[in-house]
């Protein structure tokens, strides 16, 4: 719309960039979790080596990315809402007062169900 001006196109951007972090967050825990497996063995074995087994690897990586989802998940539920608030300026995020944006939308969602509320549906995302 012409009236939302410029600023409208940068609308939603923060916390867009915030969850750009769930890559990173998977990658450094993958490599912490690996370098601990692979100086656990070594204490064991005497022997360091570079590469986790496939098994390993498969269940570094799955508790990596649980890592990263659990930690980012909050925001994209509050993103979820906002989207499907649509644009207007009184839309709720939580079926109360308006929100202005994704912490004010987090904060909502809280108020309203607990902490429980900020992760409802998390199980369907890490099945």
């Amino acid at each position: 719309r012409n009236q939302d001006g410029l600023a409208a196109l940068w609308r939603g951007t923060g916390p867009s960039l915030i969850l750009v972090s769930n890559p990173v967050i998977q990658f450094s825990v993958y490599e912490s979790m690996k370098w601990a497996l692979l100086r656990s063995r070594q204490s064991r074995t005497g022997a360091m080596g570079s590469t986790l087994t496939s098994g390993e690897g498969f269940v570094v990586g799955a508790l990596s990315k649980a890592v990263a989802t659990i930690t980012t998940y909050p925001l994209q539920v509050a993103q979820s809402r906002l989207r499907a608030s649509g644009n207007d300026a009184s839309a709720t995020c939580s079926g109360e007062a308006p929100s202005r944006g994704s912490l004010e939308c987090l904060i909502q969602i809280h108020q309203q169900g607990g902490f429980e509320a900020l992760f409802r549906g998390l199980e369907t995302k890490l099945a």
